[in-house]
């Protein structure tokens, strides 16, 4: 599925991202305490923003990752402004990977 949002283009395989959060049963993320910007795009990827592959609450850095590929012609971040939070979304493309590093989380 293509999704178009902030300057990007996600083609991404939703069924089988979702299938990665599934799997996984620890929520180590609250969603209620980020920006609802952030929870709905993720949502729209398939990612569930509340289990993230790695998380460190030292740095408020979290990593997720789904299945496909992003592109951009105007950089190679994200970023989210609100609640008096910054949020900074880094993407990078392996293969068929789209991993997503944030910054800011909490």
């Amino acid at each position: 599925m293509i999704i178009e949002k902030y300057d990007w283009q996600f083609d991404i395989d939703i069924q089988r991202t979702k299938l990665i959060y599934a799997n996984r049963l620890n929520n180590i993320i609250s969603r209620d305490k980020q920006l609802s910007e952030l929870t709905n795009f993720f949502y729209e990827l398939g990612i569930d923003i509340e289990k993230p592959d790695t998380y460190d609450s030292d740095f408020s850095e979290a990593i997720y990752t789904c299945i496909g590929k992003a592109y951009s012609e105007n950089g190679y971040e994200i970023d989210m402004y609100g609640k008096n939070q910054f949020i900074s979304i880094v993407i990078y493309n392996e293969g068929n990977i789209v991993t997503l590093e944030v910054f800011g989380i909490k």
